[in-house]
């Protein structure tokens, strides 16, 4: 750590401290964007230390090696994880911050994500019979999962993954169908019966 000087301001003029203090003001917002660059590499650094690291020894090698409390250099890898992602803009607004803000930048995006369409409300608005139809779907996609986990054991053919996974795929094709457009009549959406 550097020694901190105490300036005798009273041998200062009035602007003399003005512009000392702009200076120094200056100087400490460089030092902290300064300071966020470096925890973002100090983020990479980390994340392929510990990509090197035997599972489970993480924080043990931290403490031999590093002097840095876990939680900071978990934030860190967050930073050095999260920055890249960002649009461009704000990777360079998140740059600019002191560390802590460029740290809460990242954890909280203040565009919240979109949420997809519940299937809990289309659900609701389709008849009986189309639930029925639909619940069917999954009941025999679950038995065939069920059937696939026991032959896991055994060991599966080939022509057996591969129906299970087209089945399952029609699966998700209808769950999809289901969820972008809930007025269509489900009597239409078939899952094709494969074996």
């Amino acid at each position: 750590m550097s020694e901190i000087t105490v300036i005798d301001a009273g041998k200062l003029s009035v602007a003399e401290l003005g512009q000392r203090i702009n200076d120094r003001v200056q100087m400490l917002e460089q030092h902290a964007k300064k300071a966020t660059e470096y925890a973002f590499e100090v983020g990479q650094l980390l994340t392929e230390a510990k990509s090197q690291v035997q599972h489970g020894e993480w924080e043990q090698w931290l403490s031999d090696h590093c002097s840095l409390a876990p939680r900071t250099a978990r934030a860190y890898m967050r930073l050095a994880k999260e920055l890249p992602t960002l649009s461009d803009a704000k990777r360079q607004h998140v740059a600019d911050l002191p560390i802590r803000e460029a740290l809460k930048a990242i954890a909280t995006d203040p565009t919240p994500p979109v949420k997809p369409r519940g299937i809990d409300g289309i659900w609701k608005r389709n008849s009986p019979e189309k639930q029925s139809k639909v619940k069917g779907v999954f009941n025999q996609a679950r038995q065939k999962l069920a059937k696939a986990e026991k032959r896991l054991d055994m060991g599966m053919k080939g022509s057996e993954v591969e129906s299970l996974r087209k089945h399952l795929e029609a699966v998700l094709e209808q769950l999809n169908e289901l969820q972008n457009a809930p007025s269509q009549d489900l009597n239409a959406v078939e899952v094709s019966g494969h074996a």
